[in-house]
């Protein structure tokens, strides 16, 4: 038998599980959604999850018990593509009306179209409609499916909030990009710190004020630095001390569901 040990939160996507079991050399078996994803010897386990899924992990160390029941909380709509057809429109019925969910353009071959997180034990209605060459809608394909989690999502207040971070993208050695979230408060400003805690990017008053970028919230060299007057952390920072390539920093904005306890 299986026993979660430990469960941490290592970064705003990802939680390591911790575990060990009764046998004496077992092999785990890692299921998520009742999928298996993944087997090993090792007692922990990295997850990445987005912000807008809800997932259920299952570890098991013995290979013929089964999994939980899981059904999906999205549904895949996967289909031919036909002849004289420039693209597909895929529609969702939404509050009596039909809304686009997205266009696929027609590659002459198969198809797939993954919906949004969806609404527990709701019906939901997609069509898909081809759109041929001339500009003229064919014949639709409805589909209604029935969305029911197992086990049942208890009963808790939801509240949807933003979450404000850093990107970090260019072609860079050592590669320092991804998203960074607020971790902290340095010099007065704050400062950032990569999801999987490798780097840092932080405000430096040392001689000249700047925005840094490396892997120690205390080592100047090497890096990436933006010098600013202004304090402004976006835009591009130069390399130095043997790191290469641009790094470039952008706003962004990500939506999740808070769960109040």
């Amino acid at each position: 038998m299986v026993t979660i040990t430990d469960i941490i939160t290592t970064g705003i996507f990802s939680t390591l599980i911790k575990y060990s079991s009764d046998l004496e050399t077992p092999t785990f078996y890692i299921y998520l959604d009742g999928n298996l994803i993944d087997q090993t010897a090792q007692t922990e386990y990295k997850l990445s999850v987005n912000l807008d899924e809800s997932s259920i992990i299952e570890i098991l160390d013995d290979p013929e018990e089964k999994p939980i029941e899981i059904f999906p909380n999205k549904i895949k709509l996967n289909f031919f593509c036909s002849q004289e057809t420039s693209y597909y429109k895929i529609d969702e019925y939404i509050e009596s009306e039909w809304l686009t969910r997205q266009k696929i353009k027609d590659n002459s071959g198969y198809m797939s179209f993954e919906s949004r997180f969806l609404e527990d034990c709701q019906s939901h209605i997609f069509r898909i409609i081809p759109v041929g060459t001339d500009g003229n809608e064919g014949e639709s394909r409805q589909f209604t499916v029935l969305c029911c989690r197992y086990p049942d999502v208890p009963a808790v207040d939801y509240e949807y909030e933003k979450i404000e971070y850093y990107k970090v993208t260019g072609e860079l050695t050592p590669d320092s990009s991804g998203n960074y979230f607020y971790a902290g408060q340095k010099n007065g400003k704050p400062y950032y710190r990569r999801d999987d805690g490798a780097f840092f990017l932080w405000w430096n008053i040392v001689g000249i004020s700047w925005w840094v970028i490396n892997t120690n919230l205390d080592v100047f060299y090497p890096w990436w630095t933006k010098q600013d007057d202004q304090h402004i952390i976006t835009g591009s920072y130069n390399p130095y001390g043997g790191y290469t390539g641009i790094a470039t920093v952008s706003a962004e904005v990500k939506g999740r569901i808070k769960i109040n306890e």
